[in-house]
């Protein structure tokens, strides 16, 4: 099982990832009216990232 503490990526890249999939893109953006998965995945990654003390050490 992997480390759950471990990120792998780093918030631009989990960005470039996720506009990587233009339907869903396009589904949020025409429900929503802005690509709200996007938004939703890099809050909580955000979160992630300061409860891990990443963003402390400046990785």
């Amino acid at each position: 099982m992997p480390d759950s503490t471990a990120l792998p990526a780093t918030n631009w890249l989990m960005a470039y990832i996720l506009d990587t999939f233009p339907i869903v893109r396009r589904k949020d953006e025409q429900r929503y009216r802005e690509y709200r998965t996007k938004r939703m995945v890099l809050e909580n990654y955000d979160a992630l990232e300061d409860r891990a003390g990443y963003r402390e050490l400046g990785i």
